[in-house]
């Protein structure tokens, strides 16, 4: 019994860093994604400013 417990905690502390992992890989690709699609949308703004 004490054993499982040991091994639930050491799991619970390596797959805690996994998911924090995981979560910061999801935020800086959306971060990589919005920077791009941001500057895309800016300049599809200059253009039709620039048709008016």
């Amino acid at each position: 019994m004490e054993v499982y417990i040991l091994h639930v905690a050491f799991r619970s502390i390596f797959d805690y860093p996994a998911e924090i992992g995981k979560y910061m890989i999801l935020i800086g690709a959306s971060i990589l994604i919005a920077i791009p699609v941001n500057r895309i949308g800016k300049y599809i703004v200059n253009i039709n400013r620039l048709r008016r």
